[in-house]
């Protein structure tokens, strides 16, 4: 999916976050993909995917958009994560058999 030594800048902590890390690409500062650290999931940017991105099922989080932004395209929306959301999560871990993916660190030299 992605070639060269240097396609990824560091793993960076987010702002006062310090149990997530987002990774950037190297060319444009790009956001790639986010983890949260003991999490069994990995938050991938849908626009990464280009056309292949699978279709968009739900909205999550809702709540964290600007004032005025009005979600019209007919997706359930949550403010927060909704059970249906945290229901899939569970399936994924369980059938992961409830382990939590270790993400190698980046070097930050790079």
């Amino acid at each position: 999916m992605f070639a060269g030594a240097n396609t990824f800048t560091i793993g960076c902590r987010c702002g006062e976050v310090k149990f997530e890390v987002s990774v950037l690409a190297h060319c444009c500062a790009s956001p790639m993909f986010l983890e949260f650290k003991g999490g069994h999931w990995l938050s991938l940017y849908r626009d990464r995917f280009g056309a292949d991105a699978p279709a968009v099922e739900m909205h999550t989080m809702t709540r964290d958009l600007p004032d005025g932004v009005k979600l019209s395209d007919g997706l359930p929306s949550s403010r927060t994560q909704s059970i249906g959301f945290m229901w899939r999560l569970f399936v994924g871990w369980a059938a992961m058999g409830f382990r939590v993916s270790r993400m190698e660190p980046i070097d930050e030299a790079r």
